[in-house]
């Protein structure tokens, strides 16, 4: 069977000379030099206005249409495909163009409609020789198919990721990597492909960046190249850092400086190498997992990252300090260590996992992602239950990172043992991966998004119980409490955040976005800590007629104690806010198939 794929670029009406005006000339002109139009709604969604109407359209010009419900995955779209009867457009067709579900129903679709079209061929020939030779004239000319639909619903998704690929390798006599092209259900049907349309208009701007880093991730092949060079990167800078505690930087204040400095230069780069990295490892969470096992998938990888990635190094620097091992010579070991298993456990990502999304590189690409970032923004806030989902992540994450990144020295302040504290925080590592696990088995039963609400509703009375906090044993306390919900939260809001991602070929950019918040959230939190802090301290001694000057160290010592409680407590603050986002405004925003995730 011979087509012509013709992709547009959706639907966005303008009375203005704009670029919506010019999508939807170019969208219109599809649909009128048509054989057959592929109308995609997003299930998921479920029915919008602009399908209604889009609809109205397709009916009034009179051609046939194959109506695909996309993004069926599980069966949390049944309701949408019963409600899109309503469109008048015949039965829908659960379809998953990420996926490569409900290609052989289409090709039932797309036979019955080319035999209708072969018998009206015949019944129209004047006589047998001329009508035989009008048919193999006909049947030399490609069905010519648009994939109509609003925007993000998946049309180039269906385009780049299943037709585009295999059909391009069936023309072109290409090889396709085993297991994407040649293992995609229904695909044996392709007989050849005349041409593909993917309009410049449909393209631009929604294919740009929302980050610098991210959006280069989402350009075909690339993913893996740019984890690989963030992950190398952070890797030496590892392995540098093992080298300075075996420094001599105590012979002179000069030599100090510089040893000093290098520290400061290779944490920073490990930090960018770890941080960058992450994007590109979470934006493959779309690529290895369906939505259906979204949640485990994340909420594993958290759990065994806690065994492996801080808790078996950390124990090793105890067991060497226990022993006798000096504190120079450890920190040179552990570090090495760090490095190599580093590097060693990403290799089976680097070996097993491929890119399965993304559009192939275009020239002046990253210049034009570059120049269209406020553009990709706005599409974004556009995205009401994505725009708010994002915004309370902002400050309920914020709370979490805080609690993790200030917890020993908000112990510090109250005078607790050090070792006995490090000894906690080995106990909230271990504790990790059961915790995840549990959550990932709720969140089977109860959904991502109620157990995240779980895991907000327990950072806030940790916020609580740590203002009450004065003794070691209160502080392991903390530390099961953190426990319980540090790994789930974050997996899940991971999770939670690729199942509402709009496109997934765009996953890279969007996990840009969601890894940006992240990271700048953790500035706000102990900001408000330290200005909470130093007000109260500073309240404290004028009630006391001092200052800061006038006062002695143990005063000093002894009022700044006293005020850390208030400090951690406004923590509090910010995850109310995310909240009161999360609880009642996000609910309110989001269809009913996305309150189930």
């Amino acid at each position: 069977m011979a087509l012509t794929i013709v992709d547009t670029a959706g639907y966005e009406y303008s009375n203005e000379d704009n670029l919506e005006r010019r999508m939807w000339e170019q969208t219109k002109k599809a649909i009128d030099e048509a054989d057959v139009c592929l109308f995609l709604y997003d299930a998921r969604a479920g029915l919008q206005p602009y399908d209604e109407h889009f609809a109205n359209i397709l009916r009034q010009a009179g051609k046939p249409v194959i109506l695909l419900a996309n993004k069926c995955e599980s069966k949390t779209q049944e309701d949408s495909i019963y409600e899109a009867y309503k469109l008048g457009l015949g039965q829908p067709v659960p379809f998953s163009a990420e996926h490569g579900l409900g290609l052989n129903e289409l090709y039932d679709a797309l036979k019955e409609f080319d035999k209708k079209k072969t018998a009206v061929q015949s019944e129209t020939a004047e006589d047998e020789a001329a009508g035989a030779e009008d048919e193999d004239k006909e049947d030399k000319r490609p069905i010519q198919l648009a994939i109509v639909g609003r925007p993000n619903v998946g049309k180039s998704t269906l385009v780049n990721e299943i037709l585009y690929k295999t059909l391009a390798a069936a023309l072109n006599g290409a090889r396709s990597r085993p297991g994407q092209c040649e293992e995609v259900e229904g695909m044996e049907w392709v007989d050849k492909v005349i041409g593909i349309d993917q309009s410049p208009i449909g393209r631009t701007p929604r294919s740009n960046p929302a980050t610098y880093t991210g959006v280069f991730g989402d350009i075909r092949g690339m993913r893996k190249k740019l984890f690989t060079a963030f992950l190398l990167l952070g890797v030496v800078s590892v392995a540098g850092l093992a080298f300075t505690p075996l420094m001599d930087f105590t012979s002179s204040t000069a030599v100090a400086g510089k040893v000093a400095m290098l520290v400061l230069v290779l944490y920073i780069l490990s930090t960018i190498g770890f941080d960058a990295s992450c994007i590109y490892y979470d934006a493959f969470l779309t690529d290895v997992t369906t939505e259906d096992r979204m949640d485990s998938v994340s909420t594993l990888g958290y759990g065994l990252g806690y065994i492996g990635g801080s808790t078996i190094p950390l124990l090793i620097f105890l067991i060497m300090n226990a022993v006798g091992v000096p504190m120079l010579t450890s920190l040179a070991i552990i570090f090495a260590i760090t490095a190599v298993w580093w590097l060693v456990f990403s290799l089976p990502l680097l070996k097993n996992c491929e890119q399965t999304t993304g559009k192939p590189y275009e020239k002046g690409d990253i210049g034009a992602s570059i120049k269209n970032v406020f553009t990709t923004m706005k599409e974004i806030g556009a995205d009401k239950p994505m725009l708010v989902y994002i915004l309370s992540y902002f400050f309920y994450i914020d709370g979490v990172h805080t609690i993790i990144s200030m917890s020993t020295s908000y112990g510090t302040n109250l005078g607790l043992d050090s070792a006995g504290m490090l000894l906690a925080l080995l106990l909230v590592q271990v504790l990790g991966l059961p915790f995840c696990l549990l959550y990932m088995k709720l969140a089977a039963r109860f959904g991502a998004r109620t157990m995240v609400g779980v895991g907000i509703c327990v950072y806030m009375f940790i916020c609580i119980f740590a203002y009450f906090m004065n003794s070691l044993w209160q502080f392991w306390m903390l530390a099961v409490l953190c426990a319980t919900s540090q790994g789930g939260i974050q997996a899940l809001s991971r999770s939670m955040f690729g199942k509402l991602i709009p496109d997934k070929s765009r996953s890279g950019e969007f996990f840009g976005f969601f890894d940006i918040f992240g990271k700048f959230s953790s500035i706000m939190g102990p900001a408000l800590v330290g200005f909470v802090s130093a007000f109260t301290a500073n309240k404290m001694l004028a009630d006391q007629g001092l200052t800061a000057a006038t006062a002695t160290a143990e005063q000093v010592d002894a009022i700044n104690a006293a005020a850390g409680p208030f400090g951690i407590l406004s923590v509090i603050l910010i995850i109310i806010v995310g909240a009161v986002l999360y609880f009642g405004v996000l609910p309110k925003v989001m269809t009913n198939d996305e309150r189930k995730i």
